[in-house]
């Protein structure tokens, strides 16, 4: 996704994922079986490698941990400054 979003561009997901609270694991199974069609694996964190390539990083999760939205910046480089001037 960061290859279309241009240098200083804002790149945000929200989806569902696995309950990390307490009282929400017992229904993990529940998003499991939901999610299987979908995405397959309930599991898999993509907020991970977005904290590190994007600026500006936010993460927020809701109804017992079982959403979440990831947001941020993406960073200018020198590189992408010289293809946009072209």
């Amino acid at each position: 996704m960061l290859a279309h979003v241009k240098s200083g561009g804002q790149l945000a997901i929200g989806d569902a994922k696995r309950s990390s609270r307490l009282y929400g694991r017992p229904f993990n199974w529940i998003v499991d079986l939901l999610g299987k069609g979908a995405a397959g694996m309930m599991s898999r964190k993509p907020w991970e490698p977005m904290r590190e390539m994007l600026g500006d990083f936010h993460y927020e999760e809701w109804f017992m941990r079982f959403f979440y939205v990831a947001a941020g910046t993406t960073r200018t480089t020198n590189k992408n400054r010289k293809e946009e001037i072209k």
